[in-house]
């Protein structure tokens, strides 16, 4: 069989979607060399699949999605914000075109067929231009295309550069549209790509419906669709007792983010004196917080480093996010509405097809809150939809479909 690289995005939500696909293309023959972050290392290594460390000496957030501030947080004007970001994405760019050439060194003499990466590794497809082999892209998010800006500049502005469009003045959309354009032709003319350049002209597998993603009429052969599944539905312990009687509201703002105090006591106030469990997971990367907070009383809240997820969706009436599409994906399986916390390229699907809501969480106030919670929770209307959604994702063998459109593109090249 054939021989595969692949350069995983260092991120839990991300590995535990692809974990599944290597195992499939495993068990089908495939020889893999997986890269990896060491503090993700257990994740292959339980599964037995083989990996390499990333090289330290690279510094991998070059050849990754840039962690640039969100709006809220940056301190700028909308078009500040827009051009610094533009030039982020060009130090990305660069930087992972820098990187590819690096690896290709490091790694010639593996001699793969292909190169299977993670849409978050930017280099991956220079990567595969390097050993003129293919790049498949195993994409755990919405695809974004060059041609989305020219159809809808809006949406481009608000759900993928993530600008608050409606702040802004016709003048200073009309500027960020020069600017953007600017930046465009820059990209082209310098490195020769264009925006969506981390996608493949090779194959796209998209854990996703047409439905879900947007101006899916953009997208040719080359993106296949495969959907998803939860393989495993068991409840798991939790580290609290839930009153069954009372509907539960989950909220996670994820692995990777920061939360403050300020944001607990917003969560807090919002529900005090409501009929409803409220649980809160803010990530282990908020263990100093935890620590912090252990001889405070935040009733009538659950506040947890980490919960099972399954299990607490498998409970909720409403599920409160910052957007993770794993959590996304697995929601609507079980029928879940969702609030998002912001703006996302996906949330906007979701919300015009009326299965949940957005709310900017860091500006709004207890208030506005609990009023956005009631319009979804007391509206059956959206946990229909949202269940309707998650039966369209729904394919039990996605992984295996995945791993067969992957192993037979190869071997037709």
């Amino acid at each position: 069989m054939s021989k595969a690289i692949f350069l995983a995005f260092p991120h839990y939500g991300h590995i535990k979607v692809q974990i599944g696909l290597l195992k499939a293309l495993q068990q089908k023959g495939e020889e893999l060399i997986c890269l990896t972050e060491p503090e993700y290392s257990k994740l292959f290594t339980e599964n037995r699949l083989p990996y390499l460390p990333y090289n330290v000496e690279h510094n991998m957030n070059l050849g990754l999605q840039s962690n640039f501030p969100k709006y809220a947080e940056a301190g700028l004007t909308p078009i500040d914000y827009i051009s610094k970001k533009c030039m982020a994405y060009e130090d990305v760019i660069s930087n992972a075109k820098k990187l590819a050439e690096r690896y290709y060194i490091e790694l010639r003499d593996n001699k793969p067929d292909y190169i299977l990466y993670d849409c978050g590794v930017y280099m991956g497809r220079f990567l595969a231009e390097q050993f003129d082999v293919p790049a498949i892209c195993s994409n755990t998010e919405m695809v974004e295309t060059e041609q989305m800006i020219d159809l809808d500049f809006n949406f481009f502005l608000r759900y993928v550069l993530e600008v608050p469009t409606d702040i802004m003045s016709n003048k200073q959309l009309d500027e960020a549209k020069r600017l953007v354009e600017w930046f465009r032709k820059r990209y082209q003319k310098k490195y020769a790509v264009s925006c969506g350049f981390e996608n493949s002209p090779n194959l796209n597998i998209l854990y996703l419906t047409k439905s879900l993603q947007g101006f899916h009429e953009l997208l040719h052969e080359e993106y296949v669709y495969v959907g998803y599944h939860i393989d495993d539905t068991r409840d798991a312990a939790l580290p609290f007792t839930l009153d069954d009687g009372k509907r539960l509201i989950y909220i996670t703002q994820g692995s990777e983010h920061k939360v403050t105090l300020e944001f607990l006591h917003k969560i807090q106030h919002a529900f005090l004196g409501t009929p409803y469990e409220v649980v809160l997971t803010v990530g282990w990367r908020n263990h100093d917080l935890m620590e912090s907070i252990q001889d405070m009383d935040f009733h009538p809240l659950y506040i947890v480093e980490t919960a099972p997820q399954i299990t607490l969706l498998k409970k909720a009436s409403l599920y409160i996010t910052h957007g993770g599409l794993t959590g996304v994906r697995e929601a609507l399986l079980l029928g879940v509405p969702m609030l998002f916390t912001r703006d996302r390229k996906y949330s906007n699907q979701i919300v015009k097809m009326n299965a949940g809501e957005t709310l900017n969480i860091i500006d709004a106030d207890s208030e506005t809150l609990l009023q956005k919670v009631l319009l979804i929770i007391n509206d059956e209307s959206y946990q229909k939809n949202a269940a309707k959604l998650g039966k369209q994702l729904n394919n039990v063998s996605f992984y295996e479909d995945a791993a067969n459109c992957i192993i037979n593109y190869v071997s037709n090249k």
